[in-house]
């Protein structure tokens, strides 16, 4: 059981498979994947739009 999942049980006592906490969060309540953007912090896009290394 992941993090989310020790959160459920301590919250309302009741301890949920893991396919039972994906089930929650997805559908209940409309979470999703997320996936970081391979861009780099320090990207200046006024620079790039002008064509400048």
């Amino acid at each position: 059981m992941g993090r989310v999942g020790l959160v459920v049980e301590w919250v309302t006592g009741v301890k949920l498979a893991r396919a039972s906490v994906w089930r929650l969060v997805t559908r209940r309540l409309g979470w999703s994947l997320q996936r970081p953007q391979c861009r780099a912090v320090e990207r200046d896009e006024s620079e790039i739009a002008l064509g400048r290394p």
